[in-house]
């Protein structure tokens, strides 16, 4: 029989489920693979703190309903809310310590994989465990066939599943390792464009820049190093630019509240908004739309 965790080891407590059920194998050798079937529905005005335990492991969580909840940021700010829609997938590094502000009612299945399991299944076991990219709001119709094929497995309705188990568990790893192992890579020509469009794809989301230098394999000194190197300005300083572009475009091509043009550019605050953008081009945000639009 596949194996019940102890109500202490279940993700659901972390979500307020205490008794959410949950279940654990050992696919390979000694790591093991734990689920937690989540459902939890809000009342009027709840919004709860999920604060994920911090551990060397990734969480990856598969919606089957559609979800919303905030990042919580180191600072403790909450991000703008995200909308999981349904068979979409969140996997994060749980040793980064994640938290999030829940804003809607959950229904999904949750996974905890050590990263050590990650070695035990890669190509190469005797290497250090492979590194996986975060993913937020992805359509993943791989993990959700696989996850719907584990649902039984509460209800014990394969009877000694263990070996379904297993090798369900091994799927998921195959699929994370095959799709969105991060490879350290060589310092070439197409290093800058390579980092640029990194940080271009998560603009209008806060994230460190600490987050591209481990993309890359580098730290984060070695990382703002190579890029002033390269582009001639910090990866802030570009960053800053490429978000003021961005929203110069939105401005010209929409009626849409500058506060929410700040927001898709990844500005949290106005008034910094504000002043990075005079500083760019000259103008208010205010300003600039109506000297383009006439």
């Amino acid at each position: 029989m596949t194996h019940r965790t102890n109500v202490s080891d279940c993700m659901g407590s972390y979500f307020g489920m205490p008794d959410a059920p949950c279940r654990s194998v050992v696919p390979l050798l000694s790591a093991p693979f734990t689920m937690s079937r989540l459902e939890r529905s809000l009342i009027a005005n709840e919004r709860p703190i999920i604060r994920l335990p911090v551990t060397e492991a990734y969480f990856l969580m598969l919606y089957f309903e559609s979800a919303t909840h905030c990042d919580i940021m180191p600072d403790e700010t909450l991000s703008s809310p995200r909308r999981y829609e349904r068979h979409t997938v969140c996997l994060v590094d749980l040793a980064s310590g994640p938290a999030i502000e829940l804003q809607s009612r959950l229904d999904a299945l949750a996974f905890v994989i050590p990263k050590e399991l990650l070695r035990e299944i890669s190509e190469n076991p005797a290497d250090a465990a492979p590194r996986l990219r975060c993913r937020r709001g992805e359509a993943d119709p791989i993990i959700a066939s696989l996850a719907q094929a584990m649902l039984p497995m509460f209800a014990d309705r394969y009877g000694d599943s263990r070996a379904v188990f297993q090798h369900l568990a091994i799927a998921i790893c195959a699929h994370l390792l095959h799709g969105f192992a991060q490879k350290p890579l060589h310092i070439a020509q197409d290093w800058l464009q390579t980092v640029q469009r990194l940080m271009h794809d998560r603009m209008g989301e806060p994230f460190q820049m600490a987050e591209i230098a481990s993309a890359v394999g580098m730290t984060g000194a070695t990382f703002d190093a190579t890029f002033r190197a390269r582009a001639g300005i910090s990866p802030e300083t570009w960053l800053t630019h490429a978000r003021i572009r961005r929203a110069m475009t939105r401005l010209r091509r929409s009626l849409l509240p500058i506060e929410e043009i700040a927001r898709s550019a990844g500005f949290r605050d106005l008034t910094r908004f504000e002043e990075e953008f005079h500083n760019e081009t000259g103008m208010t945000p205010d300003a600039w739309r109506k000297f383009t639009l006439h």
